[in-house]
């Protein structure tokens, strides 16, 4: 089966998977959109890209966001600190976002998605049919 993959222009790329007529892929990319403006990663020394990692959240019927959780930071080697801070950029990039609008239909709120920033903070969503896809496809 053939992912499709929607894409909206912002200052850069954010692509989400598209899932018919519901909304869904809409949504998603507002979401991603937010997330992204709200996340200030702190610099890896070593390097010019900022910090990637994937944070896991629930968004309630409402729009509020709950349980949010670090589920993949890179750390830095050379400083006792840094791993801590990518974390937290990371969780406040989707708390700050917050609340989003409520959740199309399509969705099931409460919704289980994954935001994934890249090493340039270009940010991606996944709801969570979606991962359990990938997942299974591995």
């Amino acid at each position: 089966m053939k992912k499709l993959i929607c894409a909206v222009a912002l200052p850069v790329l954010v692509a989400v998977p598209c899932f018919g007529e519901s909304g869904e892929g809409a949504y998603l990319a507002e979401v991603a959109k937010k997330c992204q403006k709200n996340y200030f990663p702190p610099n890896d020394p070593k390097t010019t890209s900022t910090v990637a990692g994937k944070v896991t959240c629930r968004i309630e019927c409402d729009g509020n966001v709950k349980d949010v959780r670090v589920v993949e930071a890179a750390k830095y080697a050379n400083t006792k600190d840094a791993g801590a801070l990518s974390e937290a950029a990371l969780k406040e990039a989707v708390q700050k976002a917050a609340p989003f609008a409520k959740p199309p239909a399509a969705l099931h709120c409460p919704a289980q998605i994954e935001v994934s920033f890249d090493e340039h903070g270009d940010a991606t969503v996944k709801h969570e049919k979606t991962i359990a896809h990938a997942k299974s496809e591995k």
